[in-house]
């Protein structure tokens, strides 16, 4: 069995901050058992190749991971289980990327298809400048105003509790 695990850094101006790929490969058709832990980001998934299911103990469901999907925050672990042979592309996004995102988002601890590439990446390069074309096409960095010209916080802006000011910056 061969891993490999690569990383490239993601424009922070839009929420992304790092891209990477999961690659392994194995001359059987193997199953392994992994945990995703929870963290307070979002990440975007792109299964190339091979199957991802996850089995969720709080529901007792086993489903199968989209082809892509996007990942809200998770509050609890979720145990996924990657078939063999796998390559997975992925991108991990900040809170302020869902703050100045246009497209759907899915509440916590679930998973939402979403259908950003229209092809196959052939590596992680290819990978990267795709997702962040269509973070670009679909990201408006002034969803809501935070300040007024005067350098006060907006009516909308002072609703937000002091914790998610902070996530935001």
């Amino acid at each position: 069995m061969k891993i490999s695990f690569k990383k490239r850094p993601g424009p922070l101006n839009l929420g992304i901050t790092f891209f990477w790929e999961l690659r392994i490969d194995s001359e059987d058709s193997l199953s392994l058992p992994d945990n995703l832990i929870p963290e307070s980001f979002f990440d975007y998934f792109f299964i190339h190749r091979g199957t991802v299911v996850t089995h969720d103990e709080a529901q007792l469901a086993q489903t199968a991971v989209p082809p892509q999907c996007l990942k809200p925050i998770h509050t609890r672990r979720l145990r996924l289980t990657y078939h063999l042979p796998l390559t997975v592309y992925g991108a991990r996004l900040t809170p302020r990327f869902a703050a100045g995102y246009l497209g759907r988002l899915a509440p916590a601890n679930s998973l939402i298809e979403a259908d950003w590439l229209t092809e196959n990446p052939r590596n992680l390069e290819q990978f990267s400048k795709a997702v962040k074309a269509i973070v670009q096409s679909q990201w408006n960095d002034t969803a809501v105003a935070y300040l007024t010209p005067q350098l006060e916080e907006t009516a909308q802006f002072k609703t937000y509790s002091p914790r998610h000011k902070r996530r935001l910056f």
